[in-house]
């Protein structure tokens, strides 16, 4: 890419934030499993397989690609008024956002984010790059219990989150929507496992509701970006 500007959000700030402790563990087995136990499935046990005391703590650990989907609408709402904001509170260039911001937040993207393959399109479940598991054993107050997401398990937040949207400064991100639009609409065998796998809630697999919300995220934003 050269010398472009990146930018980043709370970078190191969320090291210290229990979902992210397994930031650092990339292998693809499970550091907690749910057991159902015998006299209650709907009741779980946690099986600790790796301690977290034993994962090396990425220093430089900030939001989740998921999460990190406001920036999308946040920078654009900057961006779309901030001639009005000028205007209607007197505020100069720079008592706003730096006119670059989006355009490093997307080069981070690119750069950082994205695995580099233009073929299958996979996604850092940390801003960082970091691949590492995510929400390892959450506990959100239901009782439920959850394994987490694996390294790319957060990669479908690229076509819901709004982030295509930003190949208005670089084209190489519309590519990448393009061609999950190609992967999720070909009734290939391979295509149709990679989808299943790490975008699930396009795949022909789920069920008709959590499609069609996804489909409802991810078309949208692929507006100017396909081409017949």
């Amino acid at each position: 890419m050269g010398d472009v500007d990146l930018a980043d959000l709370d970078r190191g700030y969320w090291r210290l934030y229990a979902d992210n402790c397994y930031a650092g563990y990339e292998a693809g087995l499970k550091p907690v499993v749910c057991l159902p136990l015998q006299v209650d499935k709907t009741r779980f046990s946690i099986e600790i397989r790796v301690p977290a005391d034993k994962v090396p703590q990425r220093q430089n650990t900030g939001w989740d690609i998921s999460h990190a989907r406001r920036l999308v609408h946040a920078l654009d709402a900057m961006e779309r008024n901030r001639d009005a904001m000028k205007y209607v509170y007197s505020l100069d260039d720079a008592q706003l956002l730096a006119i670059g911001l989006p355009v490093a937040f997307t080069n981070t993207l690119h750069a950082v984010v994205w695995n580099g393959d233009a073929s299958q399109p996979l996604f850092s479940n940390y801003w960082s790059g970091a691949i590492g598991w995510y929400r390892v054993a959450y506990d959100n107050g239901t009782g439920q219990c959850r394994e987490g997401y694996p390294p790319y398990g957060l990669t479908d937040s690229f076509p819901t989150g709004g982030y295509i949207t930003w190949a208005r400064y670089r084209p190489i991100i519309g590519v990448l929507g393009q061609r999950l639009y190609e992967l999720n609409n070909t009734p290939n065998g391979e295509s149709s496992s990679f989808m299943d796998k790490h975008y699930p809630g396009l795949s022909a697999s789920t069920s008709a509701q959590s499609r069609a919300l996804s489909k409802f995220m991810f078309l949208p934003s692929l507006v100017g970006v396909i081409h017949k």
